[in-house]
């Protein structure tokens, strides 16, 4: 069972634990960090995006960021960041080589029973991997794409109704964890 810790609504700790249920229960307050891995070639910019697991309870099969994870009790990005990198995508990153981007705050409302109320904090990775190099984590990834920055921005606007991957990675049935 996860623990959390508990944040007021500014995000601040209130020195209690909560359950990752009951947090996701009652819409408890809690941390979590996320993090895009981004490279650049022929001056082109690129960020890889997570397909995540069809059996997971928040938001499956959607697409998100490269990483995201909750802060277990005790926890900080500094922590947290690179334990997430490793276990969702394989790839061995320090805290030193994130680029913190700042912190949202973010409601999700949208699976029934389900309200989650986190403080994000946001970094950037910048490493040039391919989809087809990570070890991904099955329960928790069904694969990755890797998307031009421009093509990916004008998606997420609402200016265009698709957009063509540069590469997908396998499956997490192919690669494992």
């Amino acid at each position: 069972m996860e623990i959390f810790d508990k944040l007021d609504c500014r995000g601040l700790k209130t020195g209690e634990a909560i359950s990752r249920d009951e947090a996701h229960r009652i819409g408890a307050w809690h941390g979590a960090f996320h993090c895009l891995v981004i490279s650049e070639r022929g001056g082109r910019g690129y960020a890889l995006f997570q397909k995540r697991s069809l059996a997971k309870t928040i938001a499956p099969g959607m697409f998100d960021v490269s990483v995201g994870g909750h802060y277990t009790a005790g926890e900080d990005a500094k922590a947290a960041g690179p334990r997430e990198i490793r276990e969702e995508l394989g790839l061995e990153a320090s805290f030193s080589e994130l680029l913190a981007v700042g912190r949202r705050v973010f409601v999700y409302c949208f699976t029934p029973a389900i309200k989650e109320y986190e403080f994000q904090d946001i970094f950037l990775l910048p490493r040039a991997v391919r989809p087809a190099e990570l070890a991904l984590q099955a329960d928790e990834l069904d694969g990755v794409i890797e998307m031009e920055l421009e093509q990916g921005i004008a998606l997420f606007a609402g200016r265009r109704r698709t957009s063509r991957s540069l590469s997908t990675g396998p499956t997490a049935e192919s690669k494992g964890s």
